[in-house]
């Protein structure tokens, strides 16, 4: 009875204390490394660092690059683009890539949502397709923190137009967080690698050669799955990316959309009816916004060659793409 009891007791302690670091901000201070659940953790990289992002007191220029895992792998580190564009400007800018697997734009908003207020900061957005076909239901997923357990009031008034209730969220942080501490302890059982700091690795497809032919028709099938939704949720999405671009510009930063390069193979196969109208509707939603669409895929024209599978490239293309997006931000911030 006492040692069931004192076990109650434990585990109540836990939980409060868990609780209390979280709501104070006390576990974001813990190095990402001994919170990754496994080397190519790319959202609790993320995680870690926009709610990190309000502690660091430097002066200095952010710019945040959100989008999916062609945004994570677009170049080469934070450290390179920093330095280049700090170079350029003359002025100490930090860059941080917000990329991530799946990243959808429901998820973007939250991570958004939760960075801090700036003064000439500079949110980049990179562009693909495939972001408007994401259902509705992947909005709801990104509301209810399925892989970033944080609130978004920005996401919860851009769903309230598709949905007449939103789903209930637990004010407790070890409620929201349940799933990713239970996908961490899974996965450092799994890995044996307790008390460690794990290294990040953010080019998983590093070192690697293009996909075989089944393999990337594999992926293209895949792909052609998704876009069946487009037309039918391209109206949601377009919606996401307006409400968007207005928070960024609401929290003080500038705004641009940035198309990233995809396999050529994809857009002869699969993307060519899609593209045109997506081209239209997003230049239609920047002007309108009065920020800037710049297509790099049709500006780069990159070889099949030049990518490992639809939408990733290769580690000798990846300098093309950084040099370009630097190019670009570096003209957005009043560069030449």
């Amino acid at each position: 009875m006492f040692v069931l009891a004192g076990g109650v007791l434990t585990a109540v302690l836990m939980m409060a204390a868990l609780e209390y670091a979280f709501a104070s901000g006390r576990v974001w201070q813990v190095p990402v490394g001994f919170a990754l659940h496994n080397p190519a953790d790319d959202w609790t990289q993320v995680l870690w660092a926009v709610k990190g992002s309000g502690g660091d007191s430097r002066p200095r220029h952010p710019v945040y690059l959100l989008g999916g895992s062609s945004s994570r792998e677009a170049v080469d580190s934070n450290q390179s683009v920093s330095e280049a564009l700090s170079g350029l400007t003359g002025s100490v800018v930090r860059f941080v890539n917000l990329g991530t697997r799946n990243q959808t734009l429901a998820e973007s908003l939250v991570l958004l949502d939760n960075l801090p207020d700036s003064r000439g900061g500079t949110i980049v957005v990179g562009m693909q397709p495939m972001f408007l076909a994401d259902s509705l239901q992947d909005g709801i997923d990104a509301f209810t923190g399925l892989r970033y357990p944080l609130d978004s009031p920005s996401l919860a008034e851009a769903l309230g137009v598709w949905l007449p209730v939103l789903p209930a969220q637990s004010s407790l942080h070890v409620q929201r967080f349940r799933s990713w501490m239970a996908n961490y302890l899974k996965s450092r059982v799994k890995r044996r690698s307790w008390f460690k700091s794990l290294p990040y690795t953010s080019h998983i497809y590093a070192h690697r050669a293009p996909l075989g032919t089944a393999r990337l028709n594999q992926r293209f099938l895949n792909i052609g799955n998704h876009m069946r939704g487009y037309y039918n949720n391209e109206a949601l999405n377009l919606g996401l990316l307006n409400a968007l671009v207005s928070r960024a510009k609401h929290k003080g930063y500038r705004v641009l959309l940035v198309g990233l390069p995809r396999n050529p193979r994809i857009e002869r196969m699969l993307l060519q009816s899609f593209v045109p109208h997506y081209h239209q509707h997003v230049i239609e939603l920047a002007d309108a916004q009065d920020i800037e669409f710049v297509d790099l895929n049709a500006e780069l024209s990159l070889p099949k060659q030049a990518f490992f599978d639809h939408i990733h490239l290769v580690d000798s293309s990846r300098p093309l793409l950084e040099h370009a997006l630097v190019r670009v931000i570096h003209r957005h911030l009043g560069g030449e």
